[in-house]
């Protein structure tokens, strides 16, 4: 199983060329309609109250964060949860000068927040699919044998 998983997650944590471009059209993309749709007036009636609201932010954040992270290619840290944060901001500040729509900065710590626990586990993924594949290499090392 976790074999399984970490093949289909692999392209995710070193992406190529064309999965690059891909996430971060979507990405451009998903940020364009969220200013524009969280610029209406009285758009929040479809968004649950505390404390779900803030569970929605980060979790949409990660989402926004774990594109940025691909786009990036996988190997920034910081990069993923800047591009959040300023996507966090543009939307807080929307809703500042929206009628009907207020700003709350708990709303950019959840989108942080998110932001920062998705880069963490893709990193630390990142991370097990490199152990995963030098362990073999150094038992291969360490026996001298060829064929495990």
């Amino acid at each position: 199983m976790y074999h399984a998983f970490m093949t289909f997650i692999s392209p995710l944590l070193h992406p190529g060329s064309r999965l690059r471009r891909q996430c971060l059209v979507l990405l451009t993309t998903l940020v364009v309609a969220l200013l524009y749709l969280g610029s209406r007036p009285n758009i929040s009636v479809i968004f649950p109250y505390l404390p779900w609201d803030k569970l929605v932010h980060a979790t949409a954040y990660a989402g926004f964060a774990s594109l940025a992270w691909v786009g990036l290619g996988g190997g920034s840290q910081t990069g993923p949860v800047v591009v959040a944060g300023v996507i966090g901001l543009l939307d807080e500040g929307m809703q500042y000068y929206s009628p009907g729509r207020t700003a709350d900065i708990r709303d950019l710590v959840a989108d942080l927040v998110g932001a920062t626990i998705i880069v963490l586990v893709l990193k630390w993924l990142q991370a097990a699919e490199e152990r995963r594949r030098l362990v073999p290499r150094i038992f291969t090392a360490i026996s001298g044998k060829k064929n495990l």
